[in-house]
């Protein structure tokens, strides 16, 4: 038996040793804060650096902002947290800004009993503040919301936060943009909107030297159901004047623009989502639901559209949509994160939601769609279901992608975790998910065969399952997933719906020793593995 183990030890070394662009998934709670989620990245050469929205145990649990610098492995080399007294101070926005001294900059917002006033802070590279300062909404007192939304450096080396702030009296709330220079004093303001709901989600410094405004335009305000969504695109020159606006056709259903990528002809590429309402109207009780799926769209430079990409997430849900985009590592396409929503087969009425990361060709060809899911344990799935969400993307100097988020796992607290992993340049967590590649480099989809990959194998915390059928993420499945000891024990079930998705599954409290992996569907085993615990 020792013999057996230690062959199969020194062939699956073998293989890990092969990988070009190492992977890596990690979840956190920095010593068992409640609630902890990673926000924005910033990426360097020698460390990775991220926010973290935490619930501040010493602060009567208020929210709280933490500074995290990683090493290249995702390993914690030191965090501090930013918190106030008597306040709340997040940064839940995806922005995490380098600058050319070497600190990072990231915006939020603190509460109190006044209300939502936006920040800027200024940390250095181990988390010590250099520069923070408050912003009022410019009508306080009579108007207490001012949340800032997306943040960028301009070229003067100053900023430009766009923010969501409210209007005295029965208006809607609208953008407001603030042009700072480098040390947060403000150098201008311009408010921007009309009578519908005017919300923010990205900005990008525009290649004339203005920038471009992504967003949201709804009248769900206005109406008492069966409201619209219009994603909104916003160019403003470098003073904040308006240029010109785009508006998907009303009455049409489209979702915010996540984020925005400007092209070498002057198109603009854009992460959104689309779909239909259904509304059930019965007087003061009517209520109106939006149900989504993954949209990327191009539009050239006299804003046609010019190709739209729908990715056939497994079903329409209020939960799918995008949070950011990247220019893809092998500079042939985009790549876009966030989350996805599918019924759980195992319970029909519970939701199940996956961190979700796609790509698109520069020609509109959807390139592959990759599900990500961390398995704490059998409870996981069979009484509470999961909650995944990938909230920032940023590509890595070896070509992979570095992600992160959160984990919901409802078993034992603490319950939400922040999560960072790193995947490749084919967006696999399991080396050699995207199947045979040909000659441009792309997977070749049309030859994928059933198959089940683990990594790494042997495994100490998370053992990274990858399933592929023939007709990946198209269908849902009563699937699953079941490890037995050598004893034949079952020692662990999860549903696994979707046939093209990566489950991490929690193996840190199983003992040393080889288990037996099977993918089951129905009464029949689809693919048995092998797999040790260090």
């Amino acid at each position: 038996m020792k013999q057996h183990i230690l062959i199969l030890v020194l062939a699956m070394i073998f293989f890990d040793i092969c990988v070009a662009q190492p992977t890596f998934n990690r979840r956190f709670d920095f010593g068992g804060y409640p609630h902890s989620i990673f926000t924005s990245l910033a990426v360097t050469d020698t460390a990775y650096y991220a926010t973290t929205v935490i619930t501040d145990t010493a602060n009567n649990n208020r929210a709280a902002t933490m500074f995290v610098k990683l090493n290249l492995q995702g390993e914690v080399i030191h965090s501090k947290v930013f918190s106030l007294p008597n306040k709340s101070a997040e940064a839940w926005q995806a922005y995490l800004i380098e600058t050319a001294e070497g600190s990072f900059v990231t915006v939020g917002y603190e509460i109190d009993v006044d209300g939502y006033d936006m920040f800027m802070i200024e940390f250095n590279a181990w988390g010590d503040t250099i520069r923070y300062r408050t912003f009022k909404n410019p009508y306080f007192p009579e108007s207490h919301f001012f949340v800032p939304q997306s943040i960028v450096q301009t070229e003067d080396g100053g900023f430009l936060v766009v923010s969501h702030i409210s209007l005295p009296g029965p208006h809607n709330p609208q953008l407001l943009a603030i042009k700072t220079d480098r040390y947060f004093n403000v150098d201008w303001q311009r408010e921007y909107g009309n009578n519908w709901l005017d919300n923010n989600n990205c900005t990008i410094t525009d290649s004339d030297g203005g920038y471009l405004l992504g967003g949201i335009r709804a009248n769900i305000n206005l109406v008492p159901y069966n409201g619209t969504w219009r994603m909104s695109l916003l160019k403003i020159d470098s003073e904040g004047n308006e240029i010109w606006e785009y508006l998907t056709p009303f009455p049409e259903l489209w979702y915010k623009a996540c984020d925005i990528i400007q092209t070498e002809d002057g198109g603009l590429v854009v992460a959104t989502g689309n779909g239909y309402r259904q509304s059930w109207p019965s007087g003061v009780d009517s209520i109106t639901m939006y149900f989504l799926k993954h949209v990327i769209i191009k539009l050239n430079s006299n804003l046609e559209e010019e190709w739209t990409t729908p990715f056939r997430s497994l079903t329409h849900s209020p939960e799918n949509k995008y949070n950011r985009m990247v220019r893809s590592t092998d500079g042939l396409g985009y790549v876009a994160a966030g989350e996805a929503d599918i019924p759980d087969t195992l319970s029909l009425s519970r939701y199940m939601k996956f961190g979700w990361l796609t790509k698109v060709s520069e020609q509109g060809d959807s390139l592959w769609a990759r599900y990500l899911e961390i398995v704490q344990s059998e409870s996981d799935s069979l009484l509470y279901g999961f909650q995944h969400a990938l909230f920032d993307i940023k590509p890595c100097p070896d070509g992979g992608y570095l992600l992160c988020g959160y984990s919901v796992s409802l078993v034992a607290p603490p319950y939400q975790r922040a999560w960072i992993l790193k995947v490749d340049e084919y967006g696999c967590l399991v080396p050699g998910c995207q199947g045979i590649i040909d000659d441009t480099g792309t997977p070749a989809t049309a030859s994928r065969q059933p198959v089940m990959l683990l990594y790494p194998n042997p495994a100490s915390d998370f053992l990274h399952v990858y399933i592929r059928d023939k007709s990946p993420g198209e269908t849902i499945t009563s699937d699953k997933l079941e490890i037995y000891d050598t004893q034949g024990r079952k020692l662990l079930i999860h549903s696994a719906p979707v046939c093209d998705a990566t489950y991490s599954i929690n193996v840190q409290n199983f003992p040393p020793g080889i288990y037996t992996l099977n993918w089951v569907r129905g009464n029949q085993t689809k693919t048995t593995k092998q797999w040790v615990k260090n």
